[in-house]
């Protein structure tokens, strides 16, 4: 019986892989701004198997859900560490959206690279508004943060495409002031900040190592207001970079969506379950055990005043009574009386 006991445990060991753990790497971001203020948004982000067999994570909260996104799931996929790729989807668990790998797959180790996008509307959300500089010329400003994460990052980086057409070098200052591009001081001096052309776009590169977990990686930029066709609001210095307000919730990106409560709770049942089982099948064991060697005294005294039984043998001999046709050598024999050789 413990034998079969240990099987069963045995068989359901594989169980606590369902419930396994993964953490973000690197998180790069690409924004492409349109005329109109609407945007494609896109996501890469590397996750790195812990244990078990990791399924995917969570991705909802303010920055994502105030955005009202429309997704592009048929784009979505994962790259493992060895070049294959793998089907994605957008889930539901404990009440949170997940991103994750397709048909309840999952990995047991390495990494993998999530890739995945939405389009929003910045221009509706007001993330682009209008507002002017000292001179009082008119600008659009993008204000927004991308997810934060609960874990530390190598690295986060941002891509912001303007619509704007770019035929020479987007780094010279000409090009720059002929779009009154800024950028705030604090942006320069946590972030690394490049300008490129990117497919004859102008693109503007944000680059932070090291990125502390819950860290924002917020961006607020200026443009020229002509760049844009829409009309926007007006700026709002107190309004935050994403949604929910000031004292909003904390945000809820990144841990593996396998780990939440319930994975767990329903774990340590089965475990607890398997454990009691256990204990008591040992116990009546035990207890049977103890019974048959208290009884054992019994058994031993009973086999003390134990008695054989007499064996009474009979004969055939019946008194008064003689053979008269024996011969002379049975009569010998049967008197054990020595006889001689004739």
């Amino acid at each position: 019986m413990h034998v079969r006991i240990l099987l069963l445990i045995l068989l359901l060991a594989p169980c606590a892989l369902w419930a396994g753990s993964g953490h973000p790497v690197w998180c790069e971001v690409t924004i492409n701004l349109q005329k109109d203020g609407k945007a494609g948004v896109e996501y890469a982000v590397k996750y790195e198997h812990d244990s078990g067999e990791f399924h995917g994570f969570y991705f909802t909260g303010p920055q994502i859900d105030d955005l009202d996104p429309v997704w592009d799931d048929a784009w979505g996929l994962a790259t493992l560490d060895n070049g294959r790729t793998m089907p994605i989807e957008r889930g539901f668990n404990s009440g949170k959206k997940t991103i994750q790998f397709a048909n309840g797959a999952g990995i047991s180790r390495g990494s993998a690279i999530f890739k995945f996008r939405f389009a929003t509307d910045f221009g509706r959300t007001g993330h682009l508004a209008q507002t002017t500089d000292p001179d009082g010329r008119k600008l659009v400003v993008f204000h927004w943060a991308p997810s934060e994460w609960d874990h530390a990052l190598e690295h986060y980086t941002v891509y912001v495409r303007y619509p704007i057409e770019v035929s020479g070098d987007p780094r010279s200052p000409a090009f720059l002031d002929s779009v009154h591009f800024r950028t705030e001081k604090w942006m320069n001096e946590q972030y690394r900040i490049d300008y490129r052309n990117q497919n004859g776009r102008f693109e503007v590169l944000l680059h932070k190592d090291r990125m502390p977990a819950f860290g924002k990686m917020l961006v607020q930029q200026y443009v020229d207001a002509a760049v844009f066709e829409a009309t926007f609001g007006a700026y709002d210095p107190s309004r935050p970079p994403v949604g929910g307000g000031p004292g909003s919730s904390p945000y809820d990106y990144g841990p593996n969506y396998l780990e939440d409560g319930s994975a767990r709770l329903l774990l340590i049942g089965i475990v607890v379950v398997l454990l009691l089982l256990f204990a008591g099948i040992t116990y009546y064991k035990h207890r049977e055990t103890r019974k048959a060697r208290d009884s054992l005294d019994d058994v031993a005294w009973e086999a003390v005043e134990w008695v054989p039984p007499k064996i009474k043998l009979s004969t055939f001999r019946k008194p008064g009574k003689v053979c008269e046709t024996l011969t002379p050598v049975e009569v010998a024999f049967s008197s054990s009386c020595p006889t001689s050789a004739s």
